[in-house]
């Protein structure tokens, strides 16, 4: 059995479901969760330590996450553990349908505006997931893979300064792109549902956890995620 450097997990938490613990994770949203079932919620960080207040337009509460009809978002206020980062990991469960429009933003933290940052979202082209980075030099690093519609699937990327590697169910996905230079500060709100900060290309689906690390996971981590949180999503 592979090791991890921290916990992993510790089980027995309030709503009784695994609580993955990594070193290095700034914001994590288990939009599933019954307390986080109201307008706001304070998303956490490493043992849940309280990080960024998000609030929430419209977006359905679920067991199994949040749902998004085409209207909807949650906008994250930006704090200073979310910016600057030289290093970097973003994984999402997300369950999107068939597609019939030519996007749909699960996430962005600051990309469309201010031309760096991460964007993830859905596009027309044969139900495919794209996932965008940019440097705060302006260079740009993307991959696109297929989804499958109506099931869920945890994608993401991992980061460490000079390689990005991205992930579908925790098999990669491409070969890796170079990276290098930072991530710089955004004065926009990371917004799940919608481009940030002028609402566009909103999506329709499901989110149903949400993970930021000031790190890159180990392709084991990663694998780890997926398999103590995959049962939810079956």
């Amino acid at each position: 059995m592979t090791m991890l450097h921290r916990p992993a997990f510790r089980t027995g938490g309030k709503f009784g479901s695994p609580k993955i613990d990594l070193g290095g994770c700034v914001f994590y949203a288990p939009l599933w969760r019954p307390n986080l079932a109201g307008s706001t919620f304070q998303s956490s960080g490493v043992y849940g330590t309280p990080v960024s207040t998000c609030t929430v337009t419209g977006a359905t509460w679920g067991s199994q996450g949040r749902s998004f009809d085409g209207d909807d978002k949650i906008s994250v206020a930006q704090s200073a553990a979310l910016q600057n980062l030289t290093a970097k990991s973003v994984f999402i469960w997300h369950k999107t349908p068939a597609f019939t429009a030519s996007a749909r933003y699960l996430y962005d933290d600051g990309y469309f505006e201010t031309n760096f940052g991460v964007r993830i979202f859905a596009i027309a082209a044969a139900n495919n997931i794209n996932i965008w980075i940019k440097n705060s030099a302006g260079t740009l690093v993307a991959e696109e893979f297929a989804f499958t519609a109506n099931a869920f699937e945890l994608v993401g990327f991992t980061w460490d300064g000079t390689t990005v590697h991205y992930y579908s169910n925790a098999v990669e996905k491409g070969a890796g792109d170079a990276l290098t230079g930072t991530i710089a500060a955004s004065d926009d709100t990371l917004t799940l549902g919608a481009t940030t900060p002028t609402n566009v290309s909103w999506y329709n689906g499901t989110e149903g956890e949400v993970w930021i690390y000031n790190r890159a996971l180990t392709a084991a981590e990663v694998s780890h995620i997926y398999q103590v949180t995959k049962w939810r999503y079956q």
